[in-house]
């Protein structure tokens, strides 16, 4: 009625299916409950606004309505590195807490019983000099408020880390909320590229070489042809600095090591010792698609200490 369309444009079962995901963390998360009184709201922002109070965000692909949940992820759905990115378009920007910025939340929703704003306050203990305010139209349990209360307290305090990256056009399967691996190009060393040679068994010939550092275990991950990457595989150093052994080789992946080929452009990996590889990782946070070349990818530190409250006895 709102927007006069058609049902058809909603993606009914996908948004089934988030909301499914919603209830198996808490029964309460997808929940949207509101007096639209007004006309004068788009059907942009009422979309908008009912996924928001379901820990969502709204998209369309390609035609049709679907949401996005913002839920812990286990791994990255994709990975990018300098050969699929756009030449010097990467910003990653670190902020460190002090003592001007918020290190509170003041989380307000409407109590349904008495039908009056009340307050979530975190942290509980008081330690706190300034309070981030939210209000969130929809929340109207204090179960789901304390839920989105810690998910925005925890990003406030653990939300250190920045980035801003052009990717090449396979980043229009992209999805907001989604988790990513983006290695720091902007540093002089950075360990990723192509594979360029393959013995038929675990060792792999890179296209650039690669360091380990004593005492630290290592890995690589590959990107698939669809786009999709690997687990970690652990390696060991091969023969020279290009060269180096895998542990196992990964299952579904078709190693392309020469340009032309009809399986698609080369393996692309990315190395790095096993400490190092949470600060890959990622969590979308907008999609830029004007460009006809490159999208722009947004993004925060993925941490799941974000989510730690999702599954923990609320109060």
């Amino acid at each position: 009625k709102i927007g006069n369309r058609s049902v058809d444009d909603v993606d009914m079962a996908q948004i089934y299916s988030v909301q499914y995901q919603l209830n198996q963390t808490h029964w309460e998360m997808g929940q949207f409950n509101y007096t639209l009184d007004s006309d004068n709201l788009s059907l942009e922002d009422t979309i908008s606004m009912i996924a928001n109070a379901g820990f969502c965000v709204a998209y369309r692909q390609p035609t049709q309505i679907r949401l996005a949940p913002d839920l812990k992820q286990d791994r990255s759905v994709a990975m990018f590195t300098h050969r699929n990115k756009q030449p010097k378009s990467e910003t990653i920007t670190r902020t460190f807490a002090n003592d001007g910025e918020y290190d509170g939340v003041e989380f307000l929703y409407t109590d349904p019983d008495s039908n009056q704003t009340e307050p979530i306050i975190l942290p509980t203990d008081g330690n706190y000099t300034r309070l981030k305010r939210f209000e969130i139209p929809g929340i109207r349990s204090f179960a789901q408020a304390w839920l989105r209360a810690n998910r925005e307290y925890k990003k406030l305090m653990g939300q250190r880390i920045r980035v801003e990256t052009g990717v090449t056009l396979d980043g229009r399967a992209l999805l907001p909320n989604k988790r990513i691996d983006v290695v720091d190009n902007t540093r002089f060393k950075s360990f990723d590229g192509d594979v360029v040679g393959w013995d038929g068994a675990l060792t792999l010939r890179l296209s650039q070489p690669v360091e380990f550092t004593p005492g630290e275990d290592h890995s690589i991950v590959l990107m698939n042809r669809d786009g999709s990457i690997t687990d970690q595989i652990p390696v060991t150093p091969g023969a020279d600095a290009e060269h180096v052994v895998l542990q196992n080789l990964p299952s579904g992946i078709g190693l392309v090591t020469e340009y032309g080929s009809s399986e698609g452009i080369r393996t692309i990996f990315s190395f790095a010792p096993e400490g190092r590889r949470a600060a890959m990782a990622y969590l979308i946070t907008d999609l830029d698609m004007k460009d006809k070349k490159y999208v722009k990818v947004t993004g925060i530190n993925y941490s799941d200490i974000y989510y730690e409250a999702d599954t923990q006895p609320i109060p």
